[in-house]
């Protein structure tokens, strides 16, 4: 599946690909779509490069979720407008570099719901995969000035002022990325500290677990909050990073 020089404005989901095997979405643009800019569901080998995705408060710019092996290169994109700039739930092995995401209530966010394993749909009786998120990079992406304020429902709580979030993944790591100006919204307090990288437990929120093989390294910061960490997980390491404050106090050192 190829998908290029393409103009999407105002549907549901911009380009969608589910149980696809090799699918490049490249130099599109997306505008005010409900749910998704661009989207994969149980697919492989993605590659979605050069596109812009301009929302006015759908979920996601760009949403890969249900699949163990995505094979995801996502480089050159902008993702603006969005609750999430780029959305990776339930969803392992990728690449994010050299994006741009700016201006949603959080710039990217891998999210792990669980219980996962194999589960029966409760009103279907349907068996299906429930896939650990996990195995991404963010390598060289700017971050900058996610500010907007996402109420919550009933099935999500309120967020915004985020830059990178783990929510219960493993094996994230967030490298030479500019994180900057990630501040808590104006019109809203997030339910988690607003903050440049948010690393936190996903058993109360998602139903998950507590994230593991987390590192954030080399990365330039500049925000009101630079780091939280909820001090769950194992493994969860920060190195020679550029910033000031964390919570917990230290993480900067």
């Amino acid at each position: 599946m190829k998908v290029r020089d393409l103009t999407t404005v105002g549907h549901a989901i911009g380009i969608l690909g589910f149980q696809v095997d090799g699918m490049l979405v490249e130099r599109t643009t997306g505008k005010d779509h409900d749910e998704y800019g661009i989207a994969a569901f149980e697919s492989h080998r993605l590659t979605f490069v050069h596109n812009t995705e301009r929302g006015d408060g759908g979920e996601a710019g760009i949403y890969i979720g249900d699949t163990d092996d995505a094979g995801s290169k996502v480089a050159h994109n902008v993702s603006t407008g969005w609750l999430f700039g780029l959305f990776y739930r339930d969803a392992r092995k990728g690449v994010s570099w050299a994006n741009k995401l700016t201006r949603n209530c959080v710039g990217a966010i891998v999210m792990d719901t669980g219980p996962n394993g194999v589960q029966t749909d409760p009103e279907t009786g349907e068996q299906f995969t429930n896939h650990p998120a996990g195995a991404w990079g963010f390598v060289d992406n700017s971050v900058v000035r996610n500010t907007r304020f996402c109420p919550g429902g009933d099935e999500a709580p309120s967020i915004g002022g985020h830059g990178i979030v783990v929510l219960g993944a493993d094996r994230v790591a967030i490298v030479k990325n500019t994180i900057k100006g990630n501040n808590p919204p104006a019109e809203g307090e997030s339910a988690f500290p607003s903050s440049g990288v948010t690393i936190l437990d996903g058993t109360d929120v998602v139903g998950s677990d507590a994230p593991e093989n987390v590192l954030v390294a080399k990365n330039r910061f500049r925000n009101d909050l630079d780091i939280f960490w909820d001090e769950s997980g194992s493994n969860i390491r920060f190195r020679n990073n550029r910033c000031r404050t964390s919570t917990p106090e230290g993480l900067c050192d």
